[in-house]
């Protein structure tokens, strides 16, 4: 794929919100496998997501900025692509992820990256490196995950693995029904 020049932000941490919901919804059947510290950790982290200081810092720069909500990161990935015409090209090393939800998640056997994740935001800038140090100025943890290419393709890359965001993603917490 070829590079577009726009850099994609991600603030905040994926599928944090979804294991909040279920770290409270299922406790007596997490912590029978999992610390109650990590547990409340994660609980704990979604009370000042930063979310209004990240799109003022966006809006400031004149980046557009996209919330990942239900169906997570993919889900975002997948709406911002289409929206802006464009393809992506995403560093999954890159996204960041709380050991939090990573072991909440393995107890369910569900994908951290379709998982709610209500309070983070994408952000797309040709500018990328200038926005990231003012979030970082502001408090707010972010990171540059990959960046907006010709085409349609939507790609995921981990190591030497390429894939493809499939179009319908659904949040993983539809299986618990929460």
């Amino acid at each position: 794929m070829e590079d577009t020049g726009k850099d994609i932000i991600m603030t905040g941490w994926a599928g944090l919100n979804g294991s909040a919901v279920l770290a409270d919804k299922y406790y007596d059947n997490l912590i029978k496998k999992i610390p109650g510290f990590i547990i409340n950790k994660v609980k704990e982290l979604i009370r000042d997501n930063g979310t209004e200081k990240a799109e003022e810092t966006a809006e400031a720069f004149g980046a557009e900025y996209f919330h990942v909500s239900e169906g997570g990161v993919y889900k975002a990935l997948w709406d911002l692509s289409v929206k802006e015409n464009t393809g992506v090209e995403v560093y999954l090393s890159r996204i960041n992820i709380r050991q939090e939800t990573i072991e909440i998640c393995e107890y369910f056997d569900i994908n951290p990256y379709m998982l709610n994740s209500n309070g983070s935001l994408l952000i797309i800038s040709d500018r990328g490196n200038i926005v990231l140090k003012a979030l970082h100025e502001a408090g707010i943890e972010a990171g540059i995950i990959g960046y907006t290419c010709k085409g349609n393709d939507k790609v995921v890359i981990s190591g030497d693995v390429k894939s493809h965001i499939q179009s319908r993603i659904r949040d993983e917490l539809f299986r618990f029904g929460a």
